[in-house]
C-alpha cells in the first residue's frame, strides 16, 4: 500500500499498535466498501500489517470507523471487531481531542481511549512552479478542491502550530502559498507555510516574509509599530515535522525579492 500523509492513533492498551488512517480516508463517508488502511508496532522488528474498515462522518468533528463489517479480512491479521469513534477538534480533522473503542465481543480485548496521536508523511514531490492558468475561471474551479488538501497537509506537517507565531488555534490557521496560487501544482506543500490568518494576509501583501538564507522572519517597519507583529521580528520561523516538507527556498527567494522592493 503506496504511503499517504496520515494521522497515526496510538491507543492506551493495544501492546503498541497504533493504526494509520489516511488523511482524505476521513475527509467524507467511504460507503459500504470501506477502506483499508495501515497498522504499525512501536517495536519496528515486528511487520506491518492493514485493517479494513468502514468510514462514517457521523458530524464535522465526529468519524466513526466500524471495522465489524469485515471480520474476514481483519481477523486473519489479528484485528479486532469493533468501531473506533474518532473527535477533533475542527472540520479540518487534522488534530484529534479524543478517541474511544467499541469492541463487538465482550470478552475480547479493548482499546480503551486514546493515549496519542501523530503524523505519518511521506516525502512530497519537488515543487516547480508552473505558469499561470490561462483564465481566472479555470483558476477558481481548479483552486478550490486544491486549498482544502493543502491546508490539511500543512497542518499535518506543522502540527497544527503557526510556524510564526506559534498559535495552535485550529480555526485560525490557514494554508499560505509562497508562490501565489498558479494551478494545481501549486498546492505542493512545500510552497506553503502554516500560518495564523492575519500572517496569512500580511504575507501575501509581502508586509512580512522570510529570509531564506537566515530562515527568520522579517516584518516591515511599518507592520513593527504594532507590538503583536514587532515581536516576530527576526524571530526563527518553526520548522516542520519532517524536514521533507520545509518550504521550498526558491520560492521563498521569490517572496523575500518582493517583500525587499515592497519596503
Amino acid at each position: 500500500m503506496k504511503p499517504k500523509p496520515s494521522i497515526i492513533i496510538k491507543w492506551s492498551d493495544t501492546d503498541g499498535w497504533h493504526d494509520i488512517i489516511p488523511l482524505d480516508a476521513l475527509r467524507r463517508s467511504s460507503g459500504p466498501a470501506g477502506i483499508r488502511h495501515r497498522v504499525r508496532n512501536a517495536d519496528e522488528s515486528k511487520p506491518e500489517s492493514e485493517a479494513r474498515c468502514r468510514v462514517t462522518v457521523k458530524t464535522p468533528t465526529v468519524v466513526e470507523l466500524d471495522y465489524r463489517p469485515f471480520d474476514t479480512f481483519n481477523r486473519p491479521r489479528d484485528m479486532l471487531s469493533g468501531v473506533a469513534i474518532l473527535k477533533f477538534e475542527s472540520p479540518d480533522r487534522t488534530k484529534l481531542t479524543d478517541a474511544s473503542w467499541r469492541s463487538s465481543a465482550k470478552k475480547s480485548p479493548k482499546k480503551k481511549s486514546l493515549r496519542s496521536f501523530t503524523f505519518d508523511l511521506p516525502p512530497p514531490a519537488p515543487y516547480k512552479r508552473q505558469a499561470a492558468l490561462k483564465s481566472k475561471v479555470e483558476k477558481l474551479v481548479q483552486e478550490r478542491p486544491g486549498q482544502v488538501k493543502f491546508r490539511r497537509t500543512l497542518k499535518a506537517a506543522y502540527e497544527n502550530t503557526c510556524c510564526f507565531s506559534g498559535c495552535p488555534v485550529d480555526g485560525a490557521l490557514e494554508g499560505a502559498h509562497i508562490d501565489p496560487y498558479r494551478n494545481a501544482a501549486s498546492d505542493n506543500p512545500t510552497n506553503g507555510l502554516l500560518l495564523r490568518r492575519d500572517l496569512h494576509a500580511l504575507f501575501d501583501a509581502h508586509v512580512i516574509s522570510v529570509d531564506p538564507k537566515t530562515m527568520k522572519i522579517h516584518v516591515s517597519q511599518l507592520a513593527r509599530a504594532y507590538a503583536g507583529y514587532a515581536s516576530l521580528h527576526l524571530k526563527q520561523v518553526g520548522r516542520p515535522a519532517p524536514e521533507s516538507y520545509s518550504p521550498d527556498l526558491t520560492a521563498l527567494h521569490r517572496h523575500w525579492k518582493l517583500f525587499l522592493k515592497n519596503t
